[in-house]
């Protein structure tokens, strides 16, 4: 593998070439709400309650020597508010954290969360993950994302427990105690890169932590309360080290950079235990305690299932979720890779149910083979799935796809069909399956049968799933 090929294949699709009419389970769609604004949208969240995120970013530890950085989707009320919320969502947006919030006021209507916590930061690191210089990425990637904004409330409370049928005639329940999911981004991603599908999980009463990984995968993140800048990691010839192959450096690499992703997967689950058990201080423990509002982490104490958790993540996400689930003794009920990289993965041993969808392009022969001889391994649970969504390319269930598809559509990076669609799929499937495999789970999730493990029907006309899966992809490949 050359280290042109590595950068890019992680991320990297081609144009699709399906354009048959599909259908979801329930026939349903993502919509985009309705707007005057000249910003790209994100779609409104595919279930009954509104959602609320919150970042937390926490000390380093032994496994995690920079610390965790990470953003949280839970189910809010439905009037939000969020004290001190526009001092808050200054800060979120400006270069130094605004102090305005040490002052007692009202609470107030939340904000909508940006869905670049900081906007040029972020969008300089988008760039020069493009090959952008930094003023171009200011002059022209910061105008086209600091506008957008997530169908999600900044800082607003966690929605509190409710039998149903609760005042302004909300009918849907909530149990005292919550799902969860673990999810890890992709090559150049960052924590919110994926906030549909984690945002359409809360909206079904699912906490989501998506950790923002300081491993040099990402397009740039940052620590220290934005003070300390990492920068996306790029292979170079000049560490390849005397005796060792391009390969051999490649493996290396990558591999101490998914075991350092799945080290922060297990570490997110800890932070969360700490909120469960009522021990996270967010005043002296949350490194971005002058961007959270004053919000009350006392919240979420007795509120997590953590008997009930699900690890999910895309290209080396993926790989980060096998990493993860492939150790002794991790957390997991269950797991869900969306196009998994395999190159990373060492001697992957997933033991519990996984589902694994794939888009119809992303793969190459090295990587599908890895990937069915994983699926295919007398270790692997029996209920586990693999599929693939016709019409789709890789980024399809990123945001990046559904804020602009016309663009990524003319660089092969979406597929034919459309990308809201793809990710309308993916909710319901993620959502079939991790109900399965979490019987003990008191929150009462849709059903979407069509994509049960049981199902004698078959799924619906957007997927192909089992062998058929396999040997779909792998023919489209003898083809090229």
């Amino acid at each position: 593998m050359s280290l042109a090929r590595d950068a890019a294949a992680a991320e990297a699709g081609m144009p699709g070439s399906v354009t048959a009419p599909l259908t979801s389970a329930q026939g349903g769609k993502l919509h985009k709400p309705a707007s005057w604004s000249l910003s790209a949208r994100l779609p409104d969240y595919n279930g009954p309650f509104k959602v609320g995120v919150v970042d937390i970013e926490t000390a380093p530890t032994a496994a995690v020597d920079k610390g965790l950085l990470a953003r949280v989707f839970y189910p809010t009320t439905d009037a939000p508010t969020a004290p001190q919320c526009e001092a808050a969502a200054a800060a979120e947006t400006s270069s130094q954290p605004r102090h305005a919030h040490a002052h007692a006021r009202r609470p107030a209507p939340a904000h909508h969360a940006q869905w670049l916590p900081k906007r040029l930061l972020y969008s300089i690191g988008y760039g020069d993950f493009l090959g952008l210089p930094a003023a171009l990425a200011v002059m022209f990637v910061a105008p086209s994302l600091s506008g957008v904004t997530m169908p999600a409330f900044l800082n607003a409370p966690l929605r509190p427990a409710s039998a149903g049928a609760g005042a302004g005639g909300h009918t849907h329940a909530l149990p005292e105690r919550l799902p969860v999911v673990v999810f890890s981004h992709g090559l150049a991603g960052m924590r919110t890169t994926y906030s549909t599908l984690c945002g359409c999980l809360a909206a079904k009463g699912f906490v989501v932590i998506a950790p923002e990984h300081g491993d040099g995968s990402g397009s740039t993140t940052a620590r220290n309360g934005y003070k300390t800048r990492i920068l996306y990691r790029r292979p170079h010839k000049s560490e390849i080290r005397p005796g060792q192959t391009q390969d051999e450096y490649l493996k290396e690499l990558r591999n101490g950079q998914v075991e350092y992703r799945a080290n922060e997967a297990l570490e997110a689950v800890d932070l969360l235990r700490k909120l469960d058990a009522g021990h996270f201080d967010g005043a002296s423990e949350n490194l971005l305690h002058a961007f959270d509002g004053g919000f009350d982490f006392r919240q979420f104490a007795g509120r997590l299932d953590l008997r009930n958790v699900a690890m999910i993540g895309h290209s080396f996400g993926g790989a980060t979720a096998i990493a993860a689930l492939s150790r002794p003794n991790h957390p997991f009920a269950c797991g869900v890779m969306l196009d998994p990289w395999m190159f990373p993965v060492k001697n992957p041993n997933v033991t519990v149910p996984f589902l694994t969808i794939q888009s119809e392009t992303f793969h190459w022969r090295q990587n599908l083979t890895e990937l069915s001889s994983m699926f295919r391994s007398s270790a692997t649970h029996p209920s586990s799935r693999f599929a693939y969504i016709r019409g789709t390319a890789h980024n399809d269930p990123s945001d990046l796809a559904g804020l602009f598809p016309g663009v990524l559509r003319m660089g092969g990076q979406v597929g034919t069909g459309d990308p809201l669609f793809a990710q309308l799929v993916n909710d319901e499937w993620i959502t079939e399956f991790v109900r399965t495999f979490m019987p003990s789970c008191q929150l009462a999730l849709p059903s979407f049968r069509a994509y049960s493990v049981d199902n004698p029907v078959g799924t619906p006309d957007a997927v192909v799933s089992g062998d058929r899966a396999i040997q779909d992809l792998f023919a489209r490949l003898d083809k090229q």
